[in-house]
């Protein structure tokens, strides 16, 4: 910048910004020039070490049909990231169980699931990815449907109506097996 002093000395605020540098030392020189001289300002910074795993999707829903998804791990961080995923049961599992990101790289992890053996219902569990004393948590789930069922229908009291005359049923009280909708 340029500028005027009047009196014999006058002060000069610089601010430096850190972010997108690296962890470790920088350092420049700040050249201040006047007709009275020129002087340089040497600048040094210590940029400390910032891992951030940013991790997408937090929540995956495979609902009935689906076997597999996928989870986005990006190091938006100044260092790069050692992490590991773990899974909570057995259904679940990750394509890959650790990896180092560089600064500004992106993996794609699969989940994968494996539904035979699993009982008709919903299900949940989490992978988590854990870097240094950090984690994040994915919540998995899926619902299992199971063999296929009748309904239970119950059309209300039982009515006695003469013939020709029209009956009104209530089929309310009437389910599924498995809590499935019924649509008429």
């Amino acid at each position: 910048e340029e500028g005027s002093i009047l009196d014999e000395t006058d002060q000069v605020a610089v601010s430096i910004s850190r972010r997108g540098l690296p962890a470790g030392r920088d350092t420049t020189t700040i050249t201040v020039e006047s007709d009275g001289g020129n002087a340089e300002v040497f600048v040094e910074i210590q940029v400390a070490e910032r891992a951030l795993l940013i991790v997408s999707p937090s929540q995956i829903n495979l609902e009935q049909e689906g076997i597999s998804a996928e989870i986005q791990l990006s190091n938006s961080g100044n260092t790069a990231i050692s992490w590991a995923a773990n899974t909570e049961v057995d259904w679940l599992s990750t394509s890959e169980d650790s990896g180092l990101l560089e600064l500004g790289q992106t993996v794609t992890l699969t989940v994968n699931v494996a539904r035979d053996g699993l009982a008709p219902g919903m299900h949940e569990a989490r992978a988590t990815i854990e870097y240094g004393t950090r984690q994040h948590e994915v919540l998995v789930s899926l619902e299992v449907r199971g063999p296929n069922r009748a309904p239970i229908a119950d059309a209300g009291f039982d009515l006695t109506v003469p013939a020709g005359e029209a009956a009104q049923l209530d089929g309310s009280g009437s389910s599924s097996a498995y809590s499935y909708p019924i649509t008429a």
